[in-house]
């Protein structure tokens, strides 16, 4: 939809972000993968939505954790480092959750800053916003927080891990996940915590 792409389908919006990236010599090839993939999962995820006043909108539920798969699968095929094809398929699959960020609790928002590929995040999602909303509220917000987590401390470590949930009865997969983070989000809400008060409150949400 022009509102949010005027400057027109999702080629057209990939070549203008390739265009406006620093020359081969001054960028990470991870993040010019990204920027090329960013939005691969779109034509799988189409639909056409109707809207309250019965208009159809061009929709694409799902498609950053689509284009993820998508990606690792491309860049297998092109026999890239394991490594590098998972840090290209994460910024690929976190590409829309930043632009939630504003909503995350504290702890949560500190996190999320601290993955490894977060400043290609940044650049990647500058350059979104540059060819197609053009709303820059969002990216300021997060390159200011994130220029704060930069001076404090490293995050602790967990006091809590997966093996520990499983011992509990959560069964592997992307609850236990999740769950996961909500208890390392608990315990950086909570420094004084122990990691028997950190168990003892995943077994009451588990």
């Amino acid at each position: 939809p022009p509102q949010f792409h005027p400057e027109g389908d999702v080629y057209a919006h990939t070549r203008l972000m390739l265009d406006d990236m620093p020359p081969p010599s001054a960028r990470d090839p991870r993040l010019a993968m990204a920027v090329l993939l960013h939005d691969v999962g779109k034509p799988p995820t189409h639909i056409l939505r109707e809207m309250p006043g019965g208009e159809l909108r061009h929709a694409f539920p799902g498609h950053a954790a689509a284009g993820a798969e998508l990606a690792l699968g491309i860049l297998q095929r092109l026999r890239r480092p394991l490594d590098f094809s998972r840090a290209v398929a994460r910024m690929v699959e976190r590409h829309m959750t930043i632009v939630e960020a504003r909503n995350m609790r504290p702890a949560k928002l500190r996190r999320f800053l601290s993955e490894p590929t977060m400043a290609m995040e940044l650049e990647l999602m500058r350059l979104d916003t540059l060819h197609s909303t053009g709303d820059f509220a969002t990216w300021n917000f997060l390159c200011a927080k994130y220029a704060e987590i930069q001076s404090e401390p490293r995050l602790p470590p967990r006091l809590v891990r997966g093996d520990d949930l499983v011992a509990m009865g959560v069964a592997p997969g992307p609850r236990l996940g999740a769950l996961l983070d909500e208890v390392f989000d608990r315990q950086l809400e909570n420094p004084a915590a122990t990691r028997e008060d950190l168990l003892a409150w995943a077994g009451r949400i588990c």
